[in-house]
């Protein structure tokens, strides 16, 4: 499989030039990626069959861009069907900013079809994953509850939903894999005021807070 990633952010800031990181997979599958400066640190590629994760792949961006590096790295995947390839982009935060620094994502349109000796060619977009969760807040029709919905993210294991009553400090309200949550009584409590955190345990890392605007 080829993976494109065209439009990746790299980090620190680099020179133009013909740069073309490759990633190479155990299907012949490259990634390539093309830099404009952001504060991007490293990489980690996620492959899934349904919602499970068959490989992980964590790559930091230093590796591209300083001293004696290769632009090639493996990243086995098992063949099949249903397979879909993910990219979390991690940027670089002050130590005491703790997990929460996830906050690029991408991934193939559509499942993928792996199989033994193939070569498959797919492309990533990468965004900022505040503007692709879309977390919405709507009233119910009894006028009372809040619904809370937002965008799945494939390859994320917890969602973190929090909510602020009017003049109150932060709760959490919802933990779990859903991508909804009904807020009963929450129009009640005279506020809008909502925000998200999306986890992806296996790295130990988080997104910053999402908010509903």
């Amino acid at each position: 499989m080829r993976i494109n990633l065209g439009n990746l952010p790299l980090a620190k800031q680099l020179e133009q030039k013909s740069l073309i990181d490759k990633i190479l997979c155990f299907f012949s599958k490259e990634a390539y990626a093309y830099p404009s400066g952001n504060n991007l640190s490293k990489l980690h590629l996620v492959a899934l069959k349904g919602d499970f994760r068959i490989a992980l792949k964590s790559l930091d961006i230093s590796t591209f861009i300083e001293g004696d590096y290769t632009d090639i790295v493996e990243l086995d995947v098992p063949a099949g069907d249903n397979i879909t390839i993910a990219v979390l982009g991690e940027i670089d935060l002050m130590p005491t900013a703790n997990i929460q620094n996830i906050k690029y994502y991408g991934k193939t349109e559509k499942p993928v079809i792996l199989a033994a000796g193939d070569v498959t060619t797919v492309s990533i977009q990468m965004n900022d994953i505040s503007n692709i969760i879309n977390l919405e807040v709507t009233e119910t029709a009894n006028g009372q509850d809040h619904l809370n919905t937002w965008n799945s993210i494939p390859g994320s294991t917890n969602y973190y939903l929090e909510f602020q009553p009017q003049e109150d400090p932060w709760g959490l309200i919802y933990l779990g894999q859903s991508n909804f949550f009904l807020n009963v009584d929450g129009v009640s409590q005279a506020s809008m005021y909502y925000r998200l955190t999306i986890e992806f345990s296996y790295i130990n890392k988080s997104t910053d807070y999402l908010n509903y605007l």
